[in-house]
């Protein structure tokens, strides 16, 4: 007795969304296997930039903040930081007391930190798997010291323009997140954790009485966190430089080729952008300043491998946020030029 046809082979030899995402994947891999063999040379260089970045800017700036938002969540201070928010403007996003400290991390200290503190709160117990996937879409945006300090001082030689890159990409952001809020419905009871029960409660809070037990924990998780965000920065070194070089052969425009590598990875973006004619270049580095990078991306999602959420509210987010810097932008520029 013959099998009986599945019913994807009647539909014209259609395959399924995911078999048809394995197969696209597959193929460019495929490209950029073959592109990265092709532009070894420019791999090994632009991978020892990205080592020089890790060691320079990537470790300094974010490990100390990792280890912190761990204390914050295993000590209880982040129930603290969240009473400290009015209820009308958690209820404004749509978001609990614990999740105040993810979203004031993540704005003030930068991204991946208010993953972090999302991921660790979930991790705790403290918030539902979506709550987390909503932190994640307006909790992680280029910190301060990057916008006004790297971009504006540094790139464009105008603090005023790098201050208000930055104010324009928090406003962006907490506007996805109260829109977010809005469009957000109850969670399934699939998505939420159990709760522990009051036993396991006690003994989890004896056993953690311990400061070094939690010091030497945030120490860990934080490094193993750190050594996941410098993989990616490496290895998108390597991908975009190979890409550069692939790029130059059709002699694109300047603004073209600085939206391409900022897709990918936002500080060689907004560098190449820095070189556009104005009011191009300001524009092209507030839509990446909000989209951020693949990069960085690829590191969030790392860090929440096992938290089960969805990445599509994430992605849609950013590119909203890109978007939306945009009009902030002319509207800041025309109010204050």
């Amino acid at each position: 007795m013959t099998e009986p046809i599945k019913k994807s082979t009647l539909s014209g030899g259609s395959l399924p969304r995911q078999n048809v995402g394995r197969i696209a994947f597959c193929l460019m891999s495929t490209f950029l296997f073959a592109l990265l063999l092709r532009n070894a040379e420019f791999a090994i260089g632009h991978m020892s930039d990205g080592l020089r970045l890790c060691v320079r800017t990537v470790i300094p700036s974010l490990f100390p903040f990792m280890v912190l938002s761990e204390l914050l969540v295993a000590t209880g201070a982040a129930e603290l930081i969240g009473k400290m928010i009015p209820h009308p403007i958690r209820r404004l996003f749509g978001i609990g007391r614990d999740g105040c400290c993810a979203v004031l991390l993540g704005l003030l200290c930068g991204s991946p930190i208010g993953a972090k503190s999302a991921v660790s709160l979930y991790r705790a117990g403290r918030i539902d798997r979506a709550e987390l996937t909503h932190l994640l879409t307006f909790s992680n945006t280029p910190s301060s010291a990057f916008l006004i300090s790297a971009v504006g001082v540094s790139l464009f030689g105008d603090r005023t323009f790098g201050t208000r890159l930055y104010l324009i990409t928090l406003l962006s952001a907490l506007l996805t997140g109260i829109l977010g809020a809005r469009l957000r419905g109850k969670a399934s009871p699939s998505e939420m954790l159990p709760k522990p029960s009051q036993n396991k409660t006690k003994h989890a809070t004896e056993k953690e009485t311990s400061v070094i037990r939690l010091f030497t924990g945030a120490i860990t998780s934080s490094a193993l966190s750190i050594l996941y965000v410098c993989a990616f920065v490496v290895f998108f070194s390597a991908f975009v430089g190979t890409i550069e070089s692939m790029l130059q052969a059709f002699s694109l425009p300047p603004s073209v080729t600085a939206l391409c590598y900022g897709l990918f990875e936002l500080t060689g973006g907004v560098a190449r952008a820095a070189s556009c004619t104005p009011p191009a270049a300001e524009y092209l580095c507030a839509f990446l300043a909000g989209w951020s990078g693949l990069s960085v991306h690829c590191q969030i999602m790392s860090l929440c491998a096992d938290s089960g959420v969805s990445f599509r509210p994430y992605l849609l987010a950013k590119l909203a946020q890109g978007l939306l810097n945009i009009p902030l932008l002319f509207l800041a520029n025309a109010i204050l030029p």
